[in-house]
């Protein structure tokens, strides 16, 4: 992705992971061929590739630079973290390196703005030091949905699995570091960086608004 500038605001994305590598019917659970082949034609090409029968699916973090802050939207799988394929995969350097390579240290993050909390939105939120989960970015405000948290949190209490894993891992170590910011629908981190609610993919997700000069961007992760 090349970068986009937004008035006084830069977005660059950082890659986890690229290209066509997931099928749909193991994807949608209601897949049907007959009429994913009638809509097929009128696909552009980057969101399926024929020759593997698979769909380009990107896993990345936003990262949003504004006069006063740095910002992460979204942190995908991240390391160590034992998933069950098609979560874990190899090659998460690439994260990491895309990013130094943008100029950004883990400790130059300001914030990190958690959409939702799936599997694959908060993973480099922590990482594992000395046996134990902690905040990747030390000194960075997470912001995660209060009532979005309140659903995992409540799974995680219920034993279900894979959400309390994600939130016993990626989530629950934020707050036990005092890092977390747990806010409302209409949370606003200035005049340039706000929420709106859209849930549905998952409880309460949402999608970031970047605001200067008159222009007007909107990070919508699912």
């Amino acid at each position: 992705m090349r970068q986009i500038r937004i008035g006084d605001i830069t977005i660059d994305a950082v890659i986890e992971r690229e290209g066509p590598w997931r099928r749909p019917q193991d994807f949608f659970p209601a897949y049907n061929e007959a009429v994913f082949r009638r809509h097929l034609p009128d696909m552009e090409p980057e969101f399926f590739d024929t020759a593997s029968g698979k769909m380009f699916i990107t896993y990345q973090t936003f990262v949003v630079r504004t006069p006063r802050h740095t910002i992460l939207v979204d942190t995908c799988t991240g390391e160590d973290k034992g998933h069950p394929p098609p979560f874990d995969f190899p090659g998460k350097e690439r994260w990491r390196n895309e990013l130094f390579a943008l100029g950004v240290s883990f400790e130059q993050i300001d914030y990190v703005f958690c959409t939702h909390l799936h599997i694959d939105h908060t993973g480099w939120n922590t990482t594992l030091r000395d046996g134990r989960w902690v905040p990747t970015f030390p000194n960075a405000k997470y912001i995660f949905h209060k009532r979005e948290y309140a659903v995992w949190e409540a799974e995680y209490a219920k034993g279900a699995e894979p959400p309390g894993k994600v939130f016993r891992d990626n989530c629950l170590p934020i707050v036990e570091a005092g890092q977390a910011l747990l806010v409302n629908d209409d949370y606003a981190l200035d005049d340039t960086v706000t929420l709106t609610p859209t849930p549905g993919h998952s409880p309460c997700h949402c999608c970031v608004n970047i605001f200067s000069k008159g222009q007007h961007a909107v990070v919508a992760a699912i």
